[in-house]
C-alpha cells in the first residue's frame, strides 16, 4: 500500500500487470521523476486475475521492490470476464492503461479470445467512467487491428498500400487474434463516443507491431518465442517473414507519454520502428548465431522455402497460420506517432539482441551444454547491431538484412499483444507459442 506521502501522487491503473508490455509500462511509471524536483510522479495499481497467486504476482511485486517503489505500488484482482473488482480498481485513478488482453496459445473457438477482449474493454471503460477521476484512458490495441497482419487485402486495400492509423482490418476475414483486437478496439471507440462529451475522460489507442526487447520480469510473452526457438534450436527452419518490429521500451514510452501529451486524445497511434522491415526471421537467426554461436549456443539459421510453407500448411496447423503472410511486403507511415511523442526509436537489431541477452539472464534460454563460453573480445555482431541504433536516423540508409526470395512482412503482435505476437508471429517458430501472452494478465 502507498505511504502517506505517496498518496498525494497521481494514481495509474495498469491492467494485465504481469505481462511483457505492462511490466515495462509499470517500470517507466515507477521510475518517472519530476524534472524540477527529482521526485516521483506516479503511484501504480496493477491488476492480475488473482493477486493472491504468488507465482503470478511475485515477479511484478519484486520489480517494484527492486525499484524502491513498494510504497507506490499495489496489486489487485480483476478478471476480463467478471464484474467483480473493476470499480474498486479504478477508484481514485487519474489514468488507466488497459493493457490486458487474452492471447491463448491455441484457439479452438474464436469466441474464446474475442469475447474476453471485448468484455474486458467494456468493464475497464465503464469502471473508469464510474470513478469520475480518470482524465485519460489508454488502450493497448495491436497493429493487427490496423493492417490485418500486414496483408492489405484484409483491409480491402491494394497490395502497395502504405498503412496509416486511418486503416482498419476486416474482422470477418481475419484470424481469431486479429479479429479480437479489431473488435475490441472498435468497441472501445464506440463506447467512448457514446459517452456525454462533458465530463468524459480522454481516450487514446496504441497499436504496437511485433514487440521485441529486454525483459524486466520473467514473463517473455509470445513474441519472444521467436528469440527462444532459434536460440535453443527448437525450430528446424524459420519462415521468411519480415515483421514490423518495435522495441518494448518504445512501446512503454508511447503508453506513458500518451497519458499527458496535449492534443493526442481521440487518436490511434501505431508503434513500429521502421517504415519497412529490415529483419526477416532467418536474418534474425543469423544475427543471433553470429553473436551467440561462439558462446556455445546452437542457433537455427536455416530459412524455410516459401513453397514448402505453402505445402506444409496442409499438415501443420502453425504453418497454416503463417502461409498467408509469405510473399507479402507491408509498409507503414510511422510519422504520426514519432512526431506526437518525440520518439527516437530503438533499432530492431538492438531490440533483438537485448531480448536474447535478457532471456539468457532470466533463464528463459538455458545455458548450452557445457556452459556458456566467454564471448570473443572483438564481437562484431555487437557493433553491427548497435550501429545506427536509433531507427529515426533518416540520413543513414538501412541495410537490406532480409533473406530475399519472398522476404515478407506479415506478423504483428501486441502486444501482446499485444506486447506479444499475432497468430502468424506465434506460429513462425513452428512450435506452440509461449504460455504467457505479452498483454495478458
Amino acid at each position: 500500500m502507498a505511504s502517506a506521502d505517496a498518496t498525494a501522487l497521481e494514481l495509474v491503473l495498469v491492467t494485465g500487470a504481469s505481462g511483457y508490455i505492462a511490466s515495462h509500462v509499470i517500470h517507466q511509471l515507477l521510475t518517472a521523476k519530476d524534472e524540477a524536483t527529482g521526485q516521483p510522479l506516479y503511484r501504480v495499481r496493477g491488476t492480475v486475475r488473482d493477486a493472491s497467486n504468488e507465482k503470478k504476482s511475485a515477479p511484478i511485486r519484486g520489480l517494484a521492490a527492486k525499484l524502491g517503489a513498494e510504497d507506490r505500488f499495489e496489486l489487485v484482482s480483476t478478471d476480463l470476464m467478471k464484474d467483480d473488482g473493476w470499480d474498486s480498481a479504478c477508484e481514485g485513478c487519474t489514468y488507466v492503461q488497459h493493457v490486458a488482453s487474452p492471447l491463448p496459445a491455441k484457439v479452438s473457438d474464436p469466441q474464446e479470445i474475442i469475447r474476453p477482449a471485448i468484455e474486458g474493454v467494456e468493464r475497464a471503460m465503464k469502471a473508469a467512467a464510474n470513478a469520475k477521476t480518470v482524465k485519460r484512458f489508454i488502450l493497448t490495441s495491436s497493429l493487427a487491428a490496423m493492417s490485418g497482419g500486414g496483408v492489405p487485402s484484409r483491409c480491402h486495400l491494394p497490395a502497395d498500400h502504405v498503412f496509416t492509423e486511418e486503416d482498419w482490418a476486416d474482422p470477418d476475414i481475419s484470424p481469431p487474434y486479429e479479429a479480437s483486437k479489431i473488435l475490441a478496439e472498435k468497441r472501445a471507440w464506440a463506447l467512448w463516443k457514446e459517452m456525454p462529451e462533458e465530463g468524459r475522460f480522454e481516450f487514446v489507442s496504441i497499436l504496437p507491431g511485433f514487440v521485441f526487447g529486454p525483459l524486466v520480469i520473467n514473463n517473455p510473452g509470445t513474441s519472444l518465442s521467436l528469440i527462444t526457438a532459434p536460440m535453443t534450436n527448437a525450430a528446424p527452419a524459420l519462415p521468411v517473414l519480415t515483421p514490423p518490429i518495435v522495441d518494448v521500451r518504445d512501446v512503454a514510452t508511447i503508453h506513458v507519454r500518451a497519458m499527458t501529451t496535449p492534443g493526442v486524445s481521440g487518436n490511434r497511434y501505431m508503434g513500429v520502428s521502421l517504415e519497412t522491415g529490415v529483419l526477416d526471421f532467418p536474418a534474425i537467426g543469423r544475427m543471433l548465431n553470429e553473436r551467440y554461436g561462439p558462446q556455445g549456443y546452437k542457433v537455427t539459421t536455416r530459412a524455410m522455402p516459401n513453397f514448402l510453407v505453402r505445402i506444409a500448411k496442409y499438415f501443420n496447423s502453425d504453418l497454416k497460420l503463417v502461409a498467408p503472410y509469405v510473399g507479402q511486403t507491408s509498409h507503414y507511415d510511422i510519422s504520426k506517432t514519432r512526431n506526437a511523442f518525440k520518439l527516437e526509436y530503438i533499432h530492431p537489431r538492438q531490440a533483438v539482441l537485448d531480448a536474447a541477452e535478457s532471456c539468457i539472464e532470466f533463464g528463459v534460454i538455458p545455458e548450452p551444454v557445457g556452459g556458456r563460453k566467454k564471448p570473443p573480445a572483438d564481437d562484431s555482431s555487437v557493433a553491427a547491431a548497435t550501429s545506427g541504433a536509433s531507427a529515426n536516423d533518416a540520413s543513414e540508409p538501412q541495410p537490406a538484412l532480409a533473406t530475399g526470395d519472398g522476404a515478407a512482412a506479415g506478423s504483428e503482435g501486441e502486444s501482446s499483444a499485444s506486447g506479444g505476437a499475432g497468430d502468424a508471429g506465434a506460429a513462425a517458430t513452428t512450435e506452440p507459442a509461449a504460455s504467457e501472452p505479452a498483454a495478458s494478465d
